[in-house]
């Protein structure tokens, strides 16, 4: 192996890293975002269970929104690990 090509393959090592370093904070993300639903979930059912319908409603409210982050990080995250995967590819 030439210089040359220990650089450019270490060139692509180091844009695969950080696109799977961005894809891991995203997917920490996804899990917080994840967690609140479910924190907002426990509260409603025991907001239900007090048969506070407001409450119960508003805390589904919360739980959805967090979902919808939850899930939509998780899929920014899926789309960066294979943005990665293909540099990898094309680097070889």
């Amino acid at each position: 192996m030439t210089e040359e090509q220990g650089l450019v393959s270490e060139d692509a090592h180091s844009v695969e890293h950080e696109y799977h370093m961005q894809a891991a904070d995203l997917h920490r993300l996804a899990a917080h975002h994840f967690a609140a639903a479910a924190r907002h979930q426990l509260v409603a059912a025991e907001a239900d269970e007090a048969d506070d319908v407001q409450g119960a409603g508003y805390q589904a409210y919360l739980a959805y929104g967090h979902q919808i982050q939850a899930v939509s990080y998780a899929e920014e995250a899926a789309l960066r690990d294979e943005e990665g995967d293909d540099e990898e590819l094309e680097a070889e």
